[in-house]
């Protein structure tokens, strides 16, 4: 999974770390769970 907005890259670095788990939605469906298994490229900067 990639975060494609730029602006919210700050936010998932203070969110995302290994072991948090979660729900792909569509609406208010649960369409999928996802657990982070590792991060990588996250904390660097987008060239």
């Amino acid at each position: 999974m990639f975060v494609l907005n730029p602006d919210l890259r700050s936010v998932h670095r203070q969110l995302i770390c290994p072991g948090t788990r979660g729900y792909f939605m569509e609406g208010s469906r649960r369409m999928g769970v996802w657990e982070v298994a590792e991060v990588l490229g996250l904390r660097q900067e987008l060239q």
